[in-house]
């Protein structure tokens, strides 16, 4: 983890913006630095309303809700 101001500022866009209110001098803005072997991602495969609709069923029902391909690629 890391605060560097410098680092920061390259880094820095409108989508980091609206996540702080005090801008890039927020105490809660840090950078990380990850090492990943792999990473998993989900597609939603349903329109919205279907997918919405196999939820609640899935919530009723105890089970688990099918509306997303589950995809793992190696890095």
């Amino acid at each position: 983890m890391t605060r560097d101001a410098a680092l920061i500022d390259e880094l820095w866009n409108l989508y980091a913006e609206a996540w702080f209110e005090q801008g890039r001098d927020d105490p809660a803005v840090a950078l990380l630095k990850v090492h990943a072997d792999s990473a998993e991602y989900w597609t939603v495969d349903s329109p919205k309303p279907i997918a919405l609709i196999k939820t609640v069923k899935a919530m009723l029902t105890g089970e688990r809700p099918d509306v997303a391909t589950n995809t793992t690629v190696d890095l």
